[in-house]
């Protein structure tokens, strides 16, 4: 079995969400990019918001192919970067 098979558009889909991490690389002035925020809601509440890179990742597919292509290709494309293809053992 061809490994693209299940996902023919990978090597797009990998260089479209490149650019888009690229984009706010440069926004962030080459700051690293992280994956979630901490956010402080009053004195003692703490939310974590998934940063803003990440919902255009996933915004981005979710456009292209829908609702449930697009968050299946989103964690595809998301899977590679954060893993480098190993796995969580």
């Amino acid at each position: 079995m061809n490994k693209y098979q299940d996902w023919p558009t990978q090597q797009d889909d990998m260089q479209l969400a490149s650019d888009i991490i690229e984009r706010h690389t440069l926004f962030n002035d080459g700051e690293p990019l992280g994956f979630l925020n901490v956010v402080m809601n009053g004195k003692k509440h703490i939310d974590f918001k998934v940063s803003d890179w990440v919902i255009d990742v996933v915004d981005h597919f979710i456009h292209r192919y829908g609702a449930v292509r697009g968050h299946e290709i989103a964690q595809k494309v998301l899977t590679r970067y954060l893993l480098k293809n190993q796995t969580i053992h």
